[in-house]
């Protein structure tokens, strides 16, 4: 996989990851414009969270380099436990849809083909973290 979609995909991970520790807002709010300009280090949470990640088997990072990756992250972040949970490609669209149906959703965070961009925001699925991606970030990525 190329170097700059891994490290976008942990980016857009980590801050999925992050903005789920907040809490608070159900796939159909609308985020809060954040009173502070983006940290550039992850607020530690104040109680044990655990985030619940779905992610497809064949994605860019291998398992075992996704699983290093949450290992790391959940050393590094104590109060914050990670787990992920990998389905082939075939399941993903309906395990992600399924999963949202529910109260409260199943995963926290999931990986999503950029074919379901449209279907997933027009249901609320998904959550702009433009504002929460630093500027210089942002300027090394591709538009769209």
């Amino acid at each position: 996989m190329k170097p700059l979609f891994r490290i976008l995909a942990l980016v857009l991970i980590l801050a999925t990851v992050l903005s789920a520790c907040g809490g608070g807002a159900t796939p159909t709010e609308a985020p809060a414009a954040p009173a502070q300009p983006a940290q550039t280090e992850p607020p530690a949470a104040a109680e044990p969270v655990t985030v619940t990640v779905l992610a497809m088997e064949q994605a860019g990072p291998t398992v075992e380099e996704m699983n290093t990756i949450v290992e790391e992250f959940n050393k590094a972040n104590p109060n914050v436990n990670v787990t992920i949970d990998y389905v082939a490609y075939d399941a993903l669209h309906d395990k992600i849809t399924t999963a949202l149906a529910s109260t409260p959703p199943a995963y926290d965070v999931f990986l999503v083909d950029d074919i379901w961009f449209a279907e997933f925001a027009d249901k609320g699925y998904l959550l702009d973290i433009t504002d929460r991606v630093p500027a210089g970030t942002r300027r090394t990525l591709s538009p769209g």
